[in-house]
């Protein structure tokens, strides 16, 4: 700049355009008995801003696209739900039948259902049931590699009103999403 009252020249404040101040010297000299004050932004302000806007952009691409798993959480949540209604129908020999091949290789139908019922019915019915969330795997402890989800709800039941469901969707033979393990704590 010229050395004139708005240059900006070795000052930390950065006028957003230099041209401006030029044409507001003129006006000044002018006569017009306008006066300006120079437009300055804080360049701390500037980069903290600038880095903020740049972290958001990038932090939500992270999460704003389609998560490549989320096609898999969705299915997987779907053939949860239906399972669940079968177990929560008392249903549990068909709840055994719809489950993953990995699953009734564990163990018989007939076990299942000996099973099965002495730990849900003290429950009592279920009042409410809340999906807390999901994540999809391809390891999980004791079962061979593969595609999993692991899902857990918030349920409450008449005699335990805060328990945990976790329910494990795995994608069984043919690809299709079946239930391969099942937890109430």
């Amino acid at each position: 700049m010229d050395g004139s009252p708005h240059s900006w020249r070795g000052d930390p404040l950065l006028p957003i355009s230099a041209g401006i101040h030029r044409q507001a010297d003129k006006l000044e000299k002018a006569g017009t008995g306008l006066q300006f004050a120079p437009l300055r932004v804080d360049l701390m302000k500037l980069r903290i801003t600038t880095f903020a806007l740049c972290a958001a952009i990038v932090g939500g691409m992270a999460v704003a696209p389609l998560r490549a798993d989320e096609p898999s959480r969705k299915a997987a949540k779907i053939v949860a739900e239906a399972w669940l209604d079968l177990v929560d129908s008392e249903k549990y020999g068909e709840s055994w039948e719809e489950a993953a091949s990995y699953f009734q290789s564990r163990i018989s139908k007939d076990d299942w259902i000996a099973m099965v019922g002495p730990v849900r019915k003290p429950l009592g019915a279920l009042k409410s049931r809340q999906f807390l969330g999901s994540k999809y795997v391809t390891e999980a402890p004791g079962a061979p590699d593969g595609e999993y989800v692991i899902i857990q709800y918030k349920a409450s039941y008449e005699n335990k009103k805060n328990a945990v469901e976790t329910i494990t969707p795995m994608k069984d033979a043919g690809g299709r999403w079946r239930v391969s393990g099942y937890h109430v704590r």
